[in-house]
């Protein structure tokens, strides 16, 4: 497989540093840090509200609820300017 045990301790060497490298980018990209300036007044962060309106909740759910209600209006048009 390998010519040598040095060309395999080179293999092994790029590997592990890979491997540091990944967890590294891991940790970086999953770390929460925060910032503050002495004497500064501290201000919790307000919490969601539980209740939501209507629209609220389809402008935060995602964009499969825009997916319907296009489908549904391009129906609706369809059927009012084709009619069947």
């Amino acid at each position: 497989m390998w010519k040598s045990s040095e060309e395999f301790v080179n293999h092994l060497r790029n590997d592990l540093l890979l491997g540091i490298q990944l967890f590294e980018e891991k940790v970086r990209k999953t770390t929460l840090y925060f910032a503050w300036l002495e004497g500064e007044e501290v201000k919790p962060e307000r919490m969601m509200e539980k209740k939501k309106s209507i629209l609220g909740k389809i402008f935060s759910s995602g964009m499969y609820v825009f997916f319907i209600i296009s489908i549904a209006v391009s129906i609706f048009f369809f059927l009012l300017f084709f009619g069947v």
